[in-house]
């Protein structure tokens, strides 16, 4: 499946606003988000980064297990976020799910690797070996409850990504001042 550069961009953009949307959900502090798409040969290369700053909160020794074991699965839902947001829109559509965990694989590489070295911090301090499929059912949820916004944003920033070998960062601020203007925008008028 040969994608074009509109199509190469919106899932880009989506990969990394469901990272920092999750983030935000998880009230770990977000920076910008940078993309740029290079044109080899014919060929896309995407490359995204979202400026997430996941440091845990350790209030209490008595509790610091249970808060390291909360911030392992926060971290890891942020991770997921990020494949799982730029393939979100292929439910609607007739795709094979072999087609899809391929996808999922290639756009997620270095976030799956990261959530495998996590998993093992999880796996040891909490004792249980079930968290994959509970964490990544729980991703599913977190951008179904972020779904408008994220397609929004994405939509609103991939007007500014005109040109190929370009890098195109995304402030703090910028992003924060979308955020609200979706909100204020989904608001009801009463």
């Amino acid at each position: 499946m040969h994608k074009s550069f509109e199509e190469n961009k919106r899932g880009l953009l989506r990969h990394e606003l469901g990272h920092w949307l999750v983030a935000r959900r998880h009230n770990f502090q977000v920076g910008k988000i940078e993309v740029r798409i290079d044109i080899n040969g014919g060929r896309y290369n995407a490359y995204g980064t979202s400026t997430i700053f996941p440091v845990p909160t350790l209030t209490n020794e008595c509790y610091f297990k249970d808060e390291i074991i909360d911030y392992l699965e926060r971290r890891i839902r942020v991770l997921y976020a990020g494949p799982l947001a730029h393939v979100f829109h292929l439910q609607d559509e007739d795709v094979e799910a072999d087609e899809v965990k391929q996808i999922i694989d290639k756009v997620g590489e270095s976030d799956l690797r990261t959530v495998s070295e996590l998993e093992v911090m999880l796996i040891g301090l909490s004792q249980n070996e079930d968290h994959t499929k509970v964490l990544w059912d729980k991703t599913i949820d977190d951008l179904l409850i972020l779904k408008d916004k994220l397609y929004w944003m994405a939509d609103e920033l991939a007007n500014e990504v005109q040109n190929s070998s370009t890098p195109y960062p995304f402030e703090l601020d910028y992003l924060e001042a979308l955020e609200r203007k979706f909100e204020s925008d989904a608001e009801p008028v009463i």
